[in-house]
């Protein structure tokens, strides 16, 4: 476990491509050396590409069909029993911009921020993550369903910013990235819910339509309790990435080694790095 923040920040994309190292290109050639080292450095090569042969035959690739027969879910283990009625407009479609607004405002995301302990994500056939910073046996994930709700709220404002033509808060390519993985998500759970068609709203459809969902509340229970303690406190601003990851609940164990480090510090709405 780490026991000081001085030897261990998380990376952010500008610093993984500006301390990205650079190896210095030498010419030689092989004369005078040796007549074994050429062999020798084929056998290394053969070795290595039996090894990767092997290797990535054993790569454990996740079984889901236990759970897809019962319709149960592969890592919370939700069930599709929650009966829902998809709306044709509410809260998040209401024609007074204050209310909807603020239902949006109100949707958190960082919940679905997640540390798994690296020996569960191996059994589940997940690719190693990076540290969990502080606890080093746990690994950071992000849940697929937040970072969708993240993209569609990102969407939302960047759409409402530039009909209001005010500046943006994420440049445009954050929503084309969003949009790209929503489309990755819809192909890849192939949903094959027949919608019926409205003679009210020809155009329309499903609205008003009875479905069977899984329990967001269960979702966000299982992600709380697993919580990497990450806020998005500072959004575009670039910081110390460490600093998202001091928000624990009371009673986590690592409240004690966080407070050594950062001292008091806010974690209401006005949370900050610099608070």
């Amino acid at each position: 476990m780490k026991t000081s923040s001085e030897d261990y920040h998380l990376l952010s994309d500008d610093e993984l491509l500006e301390d990205e190292p650079t190896f210095p290109l030498h010419r030689r050639t092989l004369q005078g050396r040796p007549r074994y080292v050429v062999p020798l450095i084929l056998t290394l090569i053969g070795s290595l590409c039996l090894n990767v042969f092997f290797g990535t035959r054993n790569l454990q690739i996740p079984d889901f069909t236990h759970l897809s027969n019962s319709g149960r879910s592969y890592f919370a283990g939700l069930s599709r029993d929650v009966p829902t009625t998809f709306e044709r407009g509410g809260v998040y479609f209401d024609d007074n911009e204050t209310i909807s607004n603020a239902a949006w405002d109100a949707i958190e995301y960082y919940h679905g921020t997640v540390a798994l302990d690296h020996d569960y994500a191996a059994s589940k056939g997940l690719p190693r993550s990076q540290n969990f910073p502080w606890d080093d046996t746990k690994g950071i994930y992000f849940l697929n369903g937040f970072h969708d709700l993240h993209c569609v709220k990102r969407i939302r404002r960047t759409m409402l910013q530039l009909r209001d033509g005010v500046p943006l808060t994420s440049p445009v390519s954050h929503s084309l990235h969003c949009l790209n993985s929503l489309r990755q998500d819809i192909l890849c759970a192939a949903d094959d819910t027949p919608l019926y068609t409205s003679y009210d709203h020809p155009g329309a459809v499903g609205f008003d339509q009875p479905r069977k969902c899984r329990s967001w509340e269960a979702l966000e229970d299982w992600a709380n309790e697993r919580t990497a303690c990450w806020r998005d406190i500072n959004s575009g601003q670039h910081i110390d990435t460490l600093f998202r990851y001091r928000y624990c609940p009371e009673g986590s164990p690592y409240n004690e080694h966080i407070r050594a480090i950062f001292g008091e510090f806010e974690k209401g709405e006005n949370a900050s790095a610099f608070t």
